[in-house]
């Protein structure tokens, strides 16, 4: 009997782009699936489309929640899954139709406790992919550390590893582990990093097979003081996870993400909040150079740079941000 798959999709206020997900799972080659749809509280029709889509097809089922933020509607979701295998995919993304079939083949023929495919950025007003033709993929087989190790480093597919869409995971591979639901930024890495620092093997499909749309919305939700305070405090999490095991390395990288964010969530205070969050802002920045941690940040790299002068002289670091990130656009471009 073919194992099943919960699909597990939180839904907010993503009504343009909810059916083209759903039908992307249901148009799956591999049919042994139950697609939970988690409502969170939305407001804009989404939650009467999942009621819809859901009488079009028994495979579909709806949780509706009070607005708590993803990381307790994908909490939700996690309880009430059946499968043998969870995939979480979010409510505004799409797949391959071959995705689910090619990456449960491979956990199911090297016993592998989470399969993972490669994904590809598409723009806001893109429609999901289509398939065309015959691709070449390969399979990868990694340990746990080296997936560790990918997801500390800068490398590209070093991504892969920090985000749970796109994964296909063994149910017993997760076991009682939970997102955090006082996060509603970094809360999948955390995850990510918890499942792998419990040793389990890993296959990489290679095909970009996972389809992440970037919303603008969502752009700018990433970059405001709180998402900023969320991706700190993972930073911060994995930071001293990695220290307190010996990883000395990976632990300055992610004190170095750690810092940054900091110093990015303080400028978003300045531009945004009033004086009292900016107060609060200004003491986590001088509360930071006091761990034994913020040692291991170089005077001579960039983000201790950014740091000291965000500290001691915001204007001149305003000034000179936007200098980066003229020179860093540029780069993109050309």
């Amino acid at each position: 009997m073919a194992a099943l798959i919960s699909v597990i999709v939180p839904v907010y206020n993503t009504a343009p782009y909810l059916e083209a997900c759903v039908r992307s799972v249901l148009e799956q080659t591999w049919t042994e699936l139950e697609l939970i749809l988690a409502d969170d509280g939305s407001e804009d029709g989404s939650g009467a489309l999942c009621q819809r889509l859901s009488e079009e097809d028994g495979r579909i089922r709806v949780l509706r929640l009070e607005h708590r933020g993803v990381s307790a509607a994908r909490n939700a979701a996690l309880r009430a899954a059946r499968g043998e295998y969870l995939f979480f995919l979010d409510s505004d993304d799409g797949i391959h139709p071959e995705l689910l079939q090619r990456l449960c083949q491979l956990a199911e023929e090297t016993g592998a406790a989470m399969a993972a495919s490669d994904f590809v950025r598409i723009e806001d007003g893109d429609a999901i992919p289509k398939p065309h033709g015959a691709e070449e993929h390969r399979a990868v087989r990694l340990d746990s550390r080296e997936a560790l190790d990918l997801l500390f480093s800068a490398k590209k597919n070093g991504a892969i590893f920090g985000m749970c869409g796109s994964k296909l995971l063994r149910r017993s591979a997760v076991g009682a582990l939970e997102f955090d639901g006082s996060m509603s930024n970094g809360e999948d890495t955390k995850l990510m990093y918890q499942i792998l620092k419990r040793g389990v093997s890993i296959v990489v499909w290679d095909a970009k097979w996972y389809y992440y749309r970037c919303r603008r919305q969502s752009v700018s939700q990433r970059h405001s003081a709180a998402s900023y305070c969320d991706q700190y405090r993972c930073s911060r999490y994995l930071a001293m996870s990695e220290l307190a095991a010996g990883n000395r390395a990976n632990g300055a990288e992610m004190e170095r993400r750690a810092v940054d964010s900091l110093v990015k969530g303080y400028g978003c205070s300045r531009r945004e909040e009033g004086a009292e969050t900016v107060s609060a802002w200004n003491k986590l920045l001088r509360e930071e150079r006091r761990r034994p941690e913020f040692s291991l940040l170089p005077w001579h790299s960039g983000v201790r740079l950014k740091y000291e002068l965000a500290l001691r002289c915001y204007p001149l670091y305003r000034l000179l941000r936007r200098g980066w990130l003229m020179v860093k656009e540029g780069k993109r471009r050309g």
